[in-house]
């Protein structure tokens, strides 16, 4: 047995980490631990990777990266404004990043710019929805429910609905999966952004056209 094999041999009955698969093959005892290390190799890197193979392999991986950086936020809002709005990802991975997300709960700063890039997660995350509704599942619906509402009050806590229609107007509506309806919102012509306004400022970035559900643009009725 050679030294390697004896290192992992070792490892698989001291620490449960591995367990043998084959004659001369190991792997994780559970995919969680796969996913942290990849996670913990993928924040380390240089930048956050481009290439669209190696992105839409890495759902959980990427936002255990998100999850775990020492700057949360700049990560998160680099990730989604510049990479998923670059590669066009699949509904199949923005569910999983987002399903996990929300499941490891990033520290993120309460800042415009995390604000504009959950509101792009959560335009794209929606268009996709709809897409893929004649094949989804009302167990898949019931948690998609879960899933926009968190979200959305993770966008309140950072935008005003007020100023995000200062640079969007209501365009057209979309019969929701819920009852809830899909408000399409483009963004104004002529419009003059105030550089000292840093919400509009980042809101600016984001797509022509964004989808919300209606309730995210109903009053705070905390408020």
């Amino acid at each position: 047995m050679g030294e390697a094999a004896k290192v992992a041999k070792e490892l698989e009955t001291h620490t449960g980490l591995f367990v043998q698969s084959g004659y001369d093959t190991f792997e994780f005892s559970h995919k969680s631990l796969q996913e942290y290390l990849t996670a913990e190799f993928v924040v380390r890197l240089p930048a956050v990777p481009s290439e669209r193979r190696d992105v839409l392999r890495l759902p959980n991986e990427l936002a255990i990266s998100t999850a775990i950086s020492s700057r949360p936020s700049q990560y998160f809002s680099h990730l989604v404004l510049d990479r998923f709005e670059a590669l066009r990802p699949p509904f199949g991975f923005i569910r999983a990043f987002v399903t996990r997300l929300l499941l490891e709960s990033p520290d993120f700063e309460k800042s415009p710019v995390v604000g504009a890039a959950l509101i792009a997660l959560y335009s794209r995350y929606l268009q996709l929805v709809q897409k893929s509704s004649t094949q989804l599942s009302l167990f898949i619906y019931d948690q998609l429910a879960s899933e926009f509402s968190a979200l959305g009050a993770m966008i309140r806590e950072r935008v005003r609905m007020p100023e995000l229609l200062g640079v969007y107007r209501v365009a057209g509506t979309s019969a929701g999966l819920d009852g809830d309806e899909i408000m399409i919102l483009a963004r104004k012509k002529n419009l003059r952004i105030a550089q000292d306004n840093r919400t509009q400022v980042q809101l600016a970035r984001l797509e022509n056209e964004i989808w919300v559900r209606g309730s995210l643009l109903a009053p705070d009725k905390s408020s």
